[in-house]
C-alpha cells in the first residue's frame, strides 16, 4: 500500500521531464529555422522601400526647387574650418551668412 502511494505521488509531480523539454526545444529550433529566412527577406524589402522613398523625396525636392516653389525653411549651421556658416536649408532663396 505504501508503494502505491509513492507511485501516485511521483506520477502527479509538477514539472517537466528531460525528454519533454528536449522535444519542446527541438520544435522551437525547427520553427525558428523556418522563420529566420523570412525575416531577412522582410528586412531587405524594407531597406529597398526606404531607399526608394528617399529617392522619390529627392526628386520631389528637385522638382519644387526647379519650379521655384517654397520648400522647407530649416536653418542649418555647420562649421568648415574655423568659420561657422549658416544657411536656410533646401529653398530657392538661399541666404548665406557667418
Amino acid at each position: 500500500m505504501v508503494n502505491n502511494a509513492r507511485r501516485s505521488q511521483a506520477v502527479h509531480a509538477p514539472g517537466f521531464t528531460l525528454l519533454e523539454a528536449l522535444v519542446v526545444l527541438a520544435v522551437l529550433a525547427v520553427l525558428l529555422g523556418l522563420a529566420v529566412p523570412g525575416f531577412q527577406g522582410m528586412r531587405e524589402r524594407q531597406q529597398l522601400q526606404a531607399e526608394a522613398e528617399d529617392f522619390w523625396n529627392s526628386l520631389m525636392l528637385a522638382r519644387a526647387q526647379a519650379l521655384g516653389l517654397p520648400t522647407c525653411r530649416l536653418p542649418v549651421r555647420f562649421k568648415a574650418g574655423p568659420r561657422l556658416h549658416q544657411a536656410q536649408a533646401c529653398g530657392p532663396s538661399m541666404r548665406h551668412g557667418q
